[in-house]
Parts: C-alpha cells; structure tokens; sequence
C-alpha cells in the first residue's frame, strides 16, 4: 500500500494520504453500492419487463419503488434521474424523436446503456 502512495510511514507510525482517504472513501461507496446489488437488480427487472408490456408503468409509480426500495439517498440521486430520462426518452423514440437524448455525457451515456438493457 506504500508502494501505491495509499499509505506512508513516518516514524514507525503509518497514515493515510490524501490519495488514500479518496481511495478509501470510494471503497466505501462501492460496498454501498454492492448491498443494494439485489435491490437494483429487482427494479431493474420491473423497469425493464414493463417496456415490452402494452401497459406501462407511470412514472410517479416509478418513483415511489424507487423510494420504497433504495432507502440511501446517492443512490436514490442517481437513480432518479435515469427513470426521468428514460421515461421521456422511450416515449420520444416511440414517437419517432430519437434525437432528444440527453446533452449532458455522462448521463446520456447512462441513459444510452438503460436504453439497451
């Protein structure tokens, strides 16, 4: 971990540097991330399968599983804003308006992979 510059050594008593508390910091979000693994698994199920059903599913219903399964609010951030999008976008390319994806990188990479899933 030394090696890494995670941690250094000054008088025979170790400490973190500041890229190790980043490190560790993200570590702790993953194994977050990683306990809601089955609950993310289940909406996505439900998000997903409703797509090929005639009825579809409102997106206030959408919302309130959310709020019902993912009780940590990062998560829930960055959920909601995938279900929103997703929401207007499937509409917009069932409309034939494909071209209304999100402008924003990183969300429209997001929205780009949900929409494929």
């Amino acid at each position: 971990m030394t090696k890494a510059g995670l941690i250094r050594r000054k008088n025979g008593i170790y400490y973190l540097t500041s890229f190790g508390k980043v490190i560790y910091n993200y570590h702790l979000e993953i194994e977050t991330a990683l306990s809601y693994h089955w609950k993310l698994e289940a909406l996505d199920s439900i998000l997903l399968s409703q797509s090929s059903d005639k009825a579809k599913i409102p997106l206030e219903e959408k919302v309130s599983l959310v709020e019902k399964l993912i009780d940590n609010h990062k998560i829930r951030d960055i959920i909601s804003p995938i279900i929103s999008n997703n929401n207007t976008s499937a509409d917009n390319v069932a409309a034939g308006h494909s071209n209304t994806l999100n402008t924003d990188p990183i969300q429209r990479r997001e929205q780009e992979a949900y929409m494929h899933l």
